[in-house]
């Protein structure tokens, strides 16, 4: 059931303008700034912010996960945060924009005595938080919204977990060290609690079905979890061979009560995520590159970027993404383009099949998503296309556009993991009736994922709108997941291509 995950930042669904919430137990605080440091290799440390509810170590090198890079380059020493104590919301707003660039910044609002030689600091309140997110919809926010006393597992008290309501993800964590220790104080931070949640006694030995029950219970470390946030258990301390096979275990146990997905991870490692307990979303991808190119007066779809053709781009980016099988829909130039994907065609083998919209230049765009659906649907009876996901029901189809020449693999896959979260308990809509949609500055762009609840609506409709018209028609099944300038990022004319080309070269979009 596991499988080499991939990075933390894909994993929990986490895009600018997202605010995630670590509770539990077992490395927190770790897994916190491995987070902080895949977010600002991505987007840069300035657009990451951290922070706590509760009370927070001043972080320091001994936080880095083992091997990981730091935040201003080198590995381990230079982490380069910068703690900020503040007295009120407009101060901690001030520092916001004040942060230096190429900085990651840490707001507090007083020091709270030492631990281990190291100084603490309390956090500031959830409304703070809220504030922040909504006046910088860029900026990541990173939160320590628990505290356990540097012990492997724990249970919330009355007062806690401290969730902010802009919460958009929560990460339950335990450590795989507190299996086979004694369920009392010495070992789990308020083990009369968890004993109470799981029915054992005080003292009893830690197993795998209190670890999964600790952190997936109603009133266990996602209470007060905001509606729509995703809940995302996280087993860590998985340091070697020996805790693996222990912590599958407990993975599995959490299946059982429905989680979608359990993470593995060590930050005795990098990256941090060890592997993935739980099959996820079965999803296929549609490359759609049937059109003529009248505006561009060229095919787009052979039009080289990088030195290679936008198609080929496109679909060696899909290939790499999490998705099963790949169905690339040609049209106009069909043979020449096909040529350019051959090589692709060979390395992919059953996973990756190419079809011919034979009415391209008639019926619009919505008649390659037929064409596509169709050739998905005829192949999955087939036990080896998409590497035997064709065994599977396909929870969703995501369609990519060819001539986006920015985007990467991690952009689908961000669309995946939200599908994959959307199959949690209470999740709101449902994986099947779900269609999401990734955000730049309000702006919705491309790639979109469908739930398999719209294969027949997708393959009814007509004209050049494709699945825009199911999306305005279902708007409640929207979950929007922020991205990056790329999902925007598409050409439609020689003008284009020019100034994203002289864009991309001034450096990251």
């Amino acid at each position: 059931m596991s499988a080499q995950g991939p990075e933390l930042i894909e994993a929990l669904c986490v895009g600018p303008g997202s605010v995630v919430s670590f509770t539990g137990a077992g490395g927190k605080t770790g897994l916190l700034f491995a987070l902080a440091i895949e977010a600002a290799q991505r987007w840069g440390p300035d657009s990451v912010l951290v922070t706590a509810t509760t009370k927070m170590l001043e972080p320091g090198p001994q936080d880095l996960p083992v091997g990981a890079p730091s935040l201003i380059g080198g590995v381990g020493e230079d982490l380069g945060p910068r703690l900020v104590l503040v007295n009120s919301l407009d101060e901690a707003i001030r520092a916001v924009e004040g942060r230096a660039p190429g900085q990651l910044l840490v707001i507090g609002t007083r020091l709270d005595g030492e631990s281990g030689g190291r100084r603490k600091f309390a956090g500031i309140p959830p409304e703070w938080i809220d504030e922040i997110a909504r006046l910088f919809p860029k900026l990541a926010i990173l939160v320590e919204a628990d505290g356990a006393g540097r012990k492997p597992l724990k249970a919330p008290g009355a007062h806690e977990p401290v969730i902010p309501a802009s919460t958009t993800a929560v990460v339950a964590v335990a450590g795989i060290d507190a299996i086979g220790m004694p369920l009392d104080a010495a070992h789990v931070h308020r083990p009369e609690r968890l004993a109470q949640l799981t029915g054992h006694a005080p003292g009893d030995a830690v197993t795998s079905e209190v670890i999964a029950t600790g952190l997936w219970h109603e009133a266990g470390c996602g209470k007060g979890r905001p509606p729509g946030a995703i809940l995302v258990p996280v087993i860590n301390k998985v340091d070697g061979p020996e805790q693996l096979d222990v912590a599958r275990e407990v993975g599995e146990r959490l299946l059982e009560r429905g989680a979608p997905r359990v993470l593995l991870t060590s930050c005795r490692r990098w990256p941090t995520v060890v592997g993935i307990v739980g099959a996820g979303p079965a999803v296929a991808a549609i490359v759609l590159a049937a059109g003529a190119s009248t505006r561009m007066g060229a095919p787009k779809q052979l039009l080289l970027w990088e030195g290679e053709p936008l198609v080929v781009r496109a679909v060696r980016q899909t290939l790499a993404s999490r998705v099963g099988p790949v169905v690339v829909v040609l049209g106009h130039l069909a043979d020449e383009v096909r040529s350019a994907l051959e090589p692709l065609m060979r390395e992919a083998g059953d996973r990756l099949r190419v079809v011919v919209n034979e009415d391209h230049d008639r019926g619009g765009q919505s008649s390659s998503l037929r064409v596509g659906l169709a050739a998905l649907r005829q192949a999955a009876a087939s036990p080896t296309f998409g590497s035997g996901i064709g065994r599977r029901r396909l929870s969703g189809v995501v369609f990519v556009n060819c001539d986006q020449p920015l985007l990467r693999a991690d952009h689908i896959n961000a669309l995946v993991a939200r599908l994959e979260a959307a199959q949690g308990p209470g999740s709101r809509p449902a994986a099947d009736a779900a269609i999401v949609v990734p955000v730049h500055d309000d702006h919705r762009g491309h790639p979109v994922l469908f739930g398999r609840g719209f294969f027949d609506e997708l393959s009814q409709v007509m004209g050049d709108e494709g699945g825009r018209s199911v999306i305005r028609r279902h708007p409640e099944a929207v979950i929007e997941v922020a991205s990056d300038e790329a999902v925007l990022a598409d050409v439609d004319s020689p003008e284009d291509f020019r100034g994203l080309a002289a864009k991309s070269m001034r450096g990251p979009v």
